[in-house]
């Protein structure tokens, strides 16, 4: 079910006369959310697109996005003669959605994960977001039995990203113990272990405030506020996400875990080692410590970790190290917000491999 231009639309539909349509896009009439009978005057109508196979998702906002077991379509309003039409977007090998419950809208963008790993869909174009990325490790975790369809997508909104919460093939519990996050503002990815948790799919939050809203607070005016407008109260509590755990409702919010994150595996200089000495942290609040670690090319399989490293103001923190490939483990603890990764500064060229 989604909303687009004041018309409610549906997808892989039921009804009396015609039973299961898998196939069928369905819309109510214009601004007529319970006008399903097709009709000029109310604009209501339907489409059957078989070619494409099960429909299994549907998203809105200034166009339609029809997420099909064998490709995906993007639907516009075209006027008071066709009403609806569709464009075939995507109809390669694994453009289509794998599974009806596996997909989300966040701004201008459906992400959702197909028969060939995490994609995104903005409309004009599909790009592969989990392609030699997790595509591979998704797939080897994933419970694709009928757990599969117990998955849920959730929206972490003040962190900009969004999360699959899933049972994996290593539950202890039969529960949903992993949310694979992604990030869509950095594209980036991470992992959340969690236990015991039955089901995901709300988004919790105070909700935002808006100007109608303080003039009812506040009716003194601007001057009996408290505090900033700038400041992030304004914008509603950040529950992130909650779900259902030991038949109760539950959010995730208190105190940051202490988390330990790595960076991916760089190789700086094709040909030669690198030398670095100087990297900045890119985290927020909280106290951290790195330790930097590299390979030569005779052990690919061995990392060499340096000692804990303090880190100085502004992030910065500074230790010598040579090496073919670079990476960094960071532990971040108290209130910590976000962490984005390690920024090089300046590597140089060393000896030759």
């Amino acid at each position: 079910i989604a909303v687009s231009h004041n018309v409610l639309h549906l997808a892989n539909t039921f009804d009396t006369l015609e039973g299961n349509k898998t196939s069928r896009w369905r819309w109510s009439g214009l601004g007529l959310p319970d006008s399903f009978t097709p009709a000029p005057e109310t604009q209501s109508d339907f489409r059957d697109i078989p070619q494409l196979g099960e429909l299994r998702g549907i998203t809105g906002g200034d166009f339609v996005s029809l997420l099909f077991e064998n490709g995906i379509a993007r639907g516009d309003y075209v006027g008071p003669l066709s009403f609806w039409a569709w464009d075939d977007i995507a109809t390669g090998p694994g453009d289509g959605c794998a599974y009806h419950n596996l997909y989300i809208k966040v701004r201008d963008q459906t992400i959702y994960y197909s028969k060939q790993g995490w994609r995104s869909f903005d409309g004009v174009g599909i790009k592969n977001i989990g392609l030699g990325r997790v595509n591979n490790w998704f797939s080897r975790n994933f419970d694709k039995t009928a757990n599969a369809f117990k998955a849920r997508m959730v929206h972490f909104g003040q962190l900009s990203m969004v999360g699959c919460g899933f049972i994996s093939l290593d539950t202890p519990d039969g529960n949903i113990d992993l949310i694979l996050g992604y990030n869509y503002d950095t594209d980036r990815w991470t992992l959340i272990v969690v236990s015991g948790v039955k089901t995901l799919g709300v988004t919790a939050s105070r909700g935002t405030v808006t100007l109608e809203e303080l003039d009812v607070l506040y009716p003194g005016g601007l001057e009996t506020i408290p505090g900033s407008l700038d400041d992030e109260y304004w914008n509603g509590d950040p529950f992130p996400i909650a779900g259902v755990w030991t038949d109760q409702l539950q959010a995730f919010f208190g105190d940051p875990m202490v988390a330990t994150l790595y960076t991916a595996e760089q190789r700086i200089f094709p040909d030669r080692r690198a030398v670095t000495d100087r990297f900045t942290l890119l985290a927020k609040r909280g106290s951290a410590f790195v330790n930097v670690g590299v390979k030569t090319r005779h052990q690919p399989n061995v990392t060499t970790w340096s000692p804990n490293i303090n880190i100085g103001r502004n992030g910065q923190f500074h230790k010598r190290v040579e090496g073919a490939f670079h990476r960094a483990r960071c532990t971040l603890s108290g209130q910590w917000t976000t962490a984005r990764g390690v920024e090089v500064h300046d590597p140089r060229p060393g000896s030759k491999l």
